[in-house]
């Protein structure tokens, strides 16, 4: 996958696309991102993209570089919510948080 998406933050909003951690670690380790961000779990698409914009301007406040903080922060607005539909979050080293 080359350098494109070295130090970037990446976010998958489609369902169920970071539910294998062994193929998170693969994408992590292979692109070199910074932090990579999604869903494990269906969710409700429309639902999910009122939560993925609010997201996204977050990351955007924070200049495309959010800290670790920061995305627990965003969590923490709606526990439940994110915990319901699978929200996960990866640093480089593909360690969840």
């Amino acid at each position: 996958m080359g350098t494109r998406y070295v130090d970037r933050v990446v976010h998958v909003g489609s369902c169920r696309t970071l539910n294998k951690t062994s193929a998170v670690k693969h994408f992590v380790e292979q692109t070199g991102v910074r932090m990579l961000t999604g869903y494990a779990r269906n969710v409700d698409w429309l639902l999910a993209s009122g939560v993925d914009l609010f997201l996204l301007a977050k990351m955007a406040e924070a200049h495309g570089k959010p800290t670790k903080s920061q995305i627990n922060a965003v969590w923490n607005k709606s526990p439940e919510l994110f915990s319901s539909w699978g929200f996960v979050a990866f640093d480089r080293n593909g360690q969840e948080f």
